[in-house]
């Protein structure tokens, strides 16, 4: 942009920018100072010449431009009284920065698709430019990004709310951690039914599935022995290395053998297998975490519009059985489970599901569970 631009392209040019602009400025100035603030980025942006006129850049740099004189603006003015509430910035918003720090608390960061939509008020065109995608493309992402902000939301309410007592769930026995009273009976009945399954031989395996808010996924595991190894080394593991690294692995007398952990192909896919020794002991626990990508990629947990359906996929040794729970957030409701489990109880408004002798069962486990 220079003085030989015509000044019909600059009219074009400024009805073309102007919505979104007015927008921008009004979450940051009062109504009475938009305009002048307008008028201000327009003239720095006039002249700072052609340079920045290429797609993409000019309506950032025209953002930037705005953010700068309505700093600008505030310097300017006087301290406004805090008493009264009648000020702007109770009426058009309490706080311009909160929505931005809110986003980032809650995990996203400024650049992304969410910030650039919600925090700097960028339309589907800009955000098809700058990300080099098409409108149905950002459309689409940004429906999963803000579902899986409101489930981030959700929990952070939760957590403000401070009437919940602090407990791990169903994943309290691989932190071995203690029961919370409210939750005592319902591990009682837990092990009554794992028990009656209990083979007289061989392995003992109790996996622990427990679905994140934003659809992470924790995946543990206690395997107990009956009798002691044989000697040398075999073989666990059946988990998939996609879902991320082994974040916890510990023998009988809680020693780390996480150093053991190597990859192997079964199946067509790279699964994640340690060798146990004789002097182990009989009981190992194991902590997986993926995050909602990776739990996506190894078809754990398989997203849709407004449902997820959830694969509990657990195989068994010839010799030994085993226990599946599944733990989902406040953000999930199950409308069916094939094969039905054995239990399912509400522990802290979320839901636990059980499968006992799940060795037996004619499939492994899949929920599918609504978004609420």
């Amino acid at each position: 942009m220079n003085e030989r631009t015509g000044a019909s392209t600059w009219e074009v040019l400024e009805q073309e920018e102007r919505p979104w602009l007015t927008r921008f400025v009004r979450r940051r100035v009062p109504p009475d100072a938009v305009d002048d603030v307008l008028q201000e980025t327009w003239f720095s942006f006039w002249h700072l010449g052609d340079r920045y006129d290429e797609t993409g850049l000019r309506r950032a740099l025209l953002q930037r431009i705005a953010a700068r004189r309505a700093v600008d603006w505030h310097r300017a003015q006087p301290d406004e009284p805090v008493a009264g509430g009648t000020g702007w910035r109770e009426v058009v918003d309490p706080d311009p920065d909160f929505t931005a720090y809110l986003l980032q608390a809650l995990g996203a960061q400024p650049g992304t698709l969410l910030w650039r939509r919600v925090v700097d008020d960028w339309s589907l065109p800009m955000l098809a430019a700058h990300f080099g995608v098409p409108a149905g493309t950002i459309k689409s992402r940004l429906a999963r990004d803000k579902r899986d902000f409101g489930r981030r939301l959700d929990d952070w309410r939760q957590s403000l709310n401070g009437s919940e007592p602090v407990c791990a769930h169903a994943r309290a026995d691989v932190l071995a951690a203690s029961a919370c009273p409210q939750c005592v009976g319902e591990r009682a009945v837990w092990r009554a039914l794992i028990a009656r399954s209990e083979p007289t031989d061989g392995g003992l395996q109790t996996t622990y599935f427990t679905v994140q808010s934003d659809l992470s996924l924790w995946l543990d595991a206690i395997f107990a022995m009956r009798r002691p190894l044989p000697p040398g080394e075999c073989l666990w593991g059946n988990s998939l290395a996609v879902m991320g690294p082994v974040r916890r692995l510990r023998n009988a007398y809680g020693e780390d053998l996480s150093r053991r952990v190597r990859a192997t192909t079964a199946r067509g896919q790279e699964m994640l297998v340690f060798p146990l020794r004789r002097d182990d002991g009989r009981r190992f626990t194991l902590t997986q975490h993926a995050t909602p990508m990776q739990a996506e990629a190894s078809t754990a947990i398989r997203p849709s519009h407004r449902q997820i359906e959830i694969h509990l996929d657990i195989r068994f040794g010839s010799d030994g059985n085993g226990a599946t729970f599944l733990e989902l957030p406040r953000t999930l409701a199950v409308e069916r489970a094939n094969p039905a489990p054995t239990r399912v109880a509400s522990l802290h408004d979320r839901m636990v599901l059980l499968w006992t002798a799940a060795a037996d069962l004619a499939r492994y486990p899949v929920v599918i569970a609504r978004i609420t």
